[in-house]
Formats: structure tokens, sequence, C-alpha cells
């Protein structure tokens, strides 16, 4: 599969003087066209924070972002908006649709789907209404790439990322969702946490 979004040696900084430090810490990562990718840390650790300089909704201190080849950084704000507004679409924990469209519609207009908590503000059956509409387009090719503190939640991808301190502290493989069972999928992610502390 081709490199649809990548990061390389990203460095996100807050705060001013003695109190600057960096959020994001050098991180590279990529994403691939139809891959569906979590992320899990501890707070603070930059979950959000790389969900939101991988979207360009967020400018980068360092490092880049490239997104189908182009570098995000090169892009003047009305372009960077009108790309996201094109190419990609945001699922935020409270979630913010368009009023005209139902839900799937609203998640399947970008090429690229990123959600920040997505199913943290939902009780069990709708977060499992917002999985299955979340698996549904990442079956028919679109990637997805989201923020979670929920194991199950991180199972449901074919790939996780554990972020500590503003860097990967590991990445774990789990392939596409039909080779094991959501409890083992779910226990494989929450053993992982279990071992770095989350």
């Amino acid at each position: 599969m081709n490199t649809i979004l990548s990061g390389e040696r990203v460095v996100k900084s807050f705060g001013d003087g003695a109190e600057r430090r960096n959020v994001l810490d050098g991180v590279s990562v990529e994403i691939r066209q139809g891959e569906f990718v979590s992320i899990m840390g501890p707070s603070g650790s930059g979950k959000s924070t790389l969900l939101y300089a991988l979207s360009g909704m967020d400018r980068v201190d360092g490092g880049r972002i490239l997104f189908e080849g182009r570098d995000l950084s090169g892009l003047r704000d009305d372009d960077l908006a009108d790309l996201r507004r094109r190419r990609m679409g945001f699922v935020f924990q409270q979630p913010t649709l368009l009023g005209n469209l139902d839900l799937l519609d609203n998640i399947i207009l970008p090429a690229v789907l990123f959600g920040d908590e997505p199913t943290g503000a939902l009780n069990s059956a709708s977060a499992r209404e917002i999985l299955d509409i979340l698996s549904e387009v990442n079956a028919a090719g679109t990637a997805v790439l989201l923020v979670t503190h929920d194991a199950a939640v991180a199972a449901r991808a074919g790939r996780v990322l554990f972020l500590r301190d503003g860097r990967i502290d590991r990445e774990l493989e789990l392939g596409p969702s039909g080779g094991q069972s959501p409890e083992e999928r779910t226990r494989r992610v929450s053993e992982a946490m279990r071992e770095l502390g989350i």
C-alpha cells in the first residue's frame, strides 16, 4: 500500500521561555492508504497534538507533514483549509456534522479520516455504531487515524501506536480484523497498555 500521510521528525512545542516544552519530540510516522491506525498513550503524551499536526489543523515547529506527497508546511492557510475540506475529515469527541448529510455521508466525504476520541462521549451502543461505520468506511479504502483511551476501540485498528512523552514508545501490529476475535485483539492492546503503564 502507498503511504498517504507521513510525519517526519515532527516537533511541536507549547509555552514560552523556561516553560516551553516539546509535546511532540521528533515523532516519525507513516499511514498507508486504507490503513486503520489507533493512537494511545497517557494524558499529556501528545496523542491529540499528533493528530492535529498530521491533519494540518496545527502547524508544527519542526519536521514536516506530507499528505499525498505534498508538504503541508509549504501551503498557505487558505490552501491548507481547502485541502482539509476536500480530502480530509475530522470526527471530534463532540461531533460536529454537516446538517444536510446523514452520519455515514458526513464520514465518507474524505479520503483520509481523523478521529479525536470519537466515541468518548457516547454510550456503548452509539460507540459501537460509530466504530462499525468507521470500519465500513475503512474497508472501502479510506485511511482512518484515531486517538482513543479505550482498548476495545483501539483493537478495531490494524495497528496501534503508543505515545509517551511526545515520542512513539511502541507499535502493536494487530493485522486485519478477521484474523483474531475482538476479545483477543482487545486483550493484546490491554496487555501492551499494562506493560507501558497506561
